[in-house]
């Protein structure tokens, strides 16, 4: 498997989608799929790997579309559920990278730099000596 970055070109302007269905066809082109069943567990993992793709991608178009909702629980659930989702997606296509051998990287602004990736003082409680509180209940002490 050399030369696959040069060999599956991709535009940015694509979208993961189409890039999904791009891949799907590269892999399954007679040449190249028999070279990748050469190993079956990764091959079995790199298709699962484009199924959380495209699953990860329904996920977040039905986040787009979700109607406001009211209460917080609902909408951390929301929120919470479409960054997770995220990450399963950078996860996956981490995954399809390495076994096609392409290069990966994830861009800057998506590292973590701490905890949930802020600054401490960022981070959704404020911690004292000896507990957590939430930040409903912390507005006067710490």
């Amino acid at each position: 498997m050399h030369n696959l970055a040069e060999q599956l070109p991709m535009s940015r302007t694509q979208s993961i989608s189409e890039l999904e269905t791009e891949i799907r066809d590269f892999i399954n082109r007679p040449r190249r799929q028999h070279e990748l069943l050469a190993d079956p567990a990764s091959w079995n993992t790199l298709c699962s790997a484009l199924d959380v793709i495209d699953d990860t991608e329904l996920a977040l178009e039905a986040y787009a579309k979700w109607e406001r909702r009211s209460k917080d629980g609902e909408k951390y659930l929301l929120v919470y559920g479409a960054l997770q989702v995220m990450e399963v997606q950078q996860d996956a296509v981490k995954y399809i990278c390495e076994t096609l051998g392409l290069p990966y990287s994830r861009p800057k602004e998506l590292m973590l730099s701490g905890s949930f990736g802020t600054t401490p003082s960022a981070m959704p409680c404020t911690a004292s000596k000896t507990r957590c509180q939430s930040r409903a209940s912390s507005s006067g002490s710490t």
